[in-house]
């Protein structure tokens, strides 16, 4: 087993060392590593734990839906939100912004759409129909 050289690359690499090697080549939001086994207590220092009840509640609380034809999304939540982000069927970003009841996006195709809403470190993804 050989281990790529090259800066920046993650990863091991066991084959022909002439065939180029395929990077990883997208985006982490944390990354960490250690040259050594973590104990069971630092494994679990890493998790965060969100009950699924709570989880639960959150998730009933936030309604997102589209006004047919208007290109909007309206966004219902007792919850403010830090940051909003929508993403289109192919992964490409289409919205970054703080929370808003309603977000325009008259320039968008119809089809799927992906909201990422975040607060306190939490995450909530929904999915709507953009018609």
């Amino acid at each position: 087993m050989k281990y790529s050289d090259t800066s920046g690359s993650i990863g091991r690499h066991d084959r022909d060392i002439g065939i180029p090697a395929n990077y990883f080549k997208g985006a982490l939001d944390d990354f960490r590593y250690w040259n050594r086994e973590l104990t069971q207590i630092e494994v679990e220092s890493l998790c965060i734990y969100l009950s699924t009840s709570n989880f639960s509640q959150v998730e009933q609380d936030v309604k997102v839906y589209s006004i047919p034809g208007s290109g909007v999304i309206k966004i219902k939540s007792s919850i403010d939100f830090d940051k909003v982000a929508i993403f289109n069927a192919l992964g490409e970003r289409v919205y970054y912004g703080t929370h808003a009841s309603d977000i325009h996006l008259k320039r968008q195709a119809k089809g799927i759409y992906f909201v990422k809403l975040s607060f306190n470190g939490q995450i909530i993804s929904k999915k709507l129909a953009l018609l």
